[in-house]
């Protein structure tokens, strides 16, 4: 995952037929395509996730699994995407633990 001044890209390494791998880009947003970001479980399985809400009300988008960083990496997420976007866009960290629903986010 890289945060910029204009977005956040989020790449997964995808491994190729006789080894080795290479990256491919799954996520790829500028900071004005998104109204929020908020922590709420998979539609398949109980683990919490990072999703993208989008100002034009179309369906959310997920960024990142909750157990992909530790604590720490995810204190950075927050302060990072906070000083980006001047503060518009926040992470409530408290949700990362008890989860609501997108909406509660």
């Amino acid at each position: 995952m890289a945060l910029t001044s204009a977005g956040m890209v989020v790449r997964d390494k995808w491994p190729r037929p006789g080894g080795g791998a290479r990256w491919r880009t799954r996520v790829d947003l500028r900071w004005d395509d998104i109204a929020g970001l908020g922590f709420d479980y998979g539609s398949h399985d109980s683990v919490v996730s990072l999703w993208a809400v989008s100002p034009h009300g179309e369906q959310r988008q997920h960024i990142v699994d909750a157990r992909s960083f530790t604590r720490d990496q995810w204190d950075e997420l927050g302060r990072s995407t906070s000083a980006l976007t001047g503060g518009r866009l926040t992470i409530d960290l408290a949700k990362l633990d008890h989860p609501g629903t997108a909406r509660d986010s």
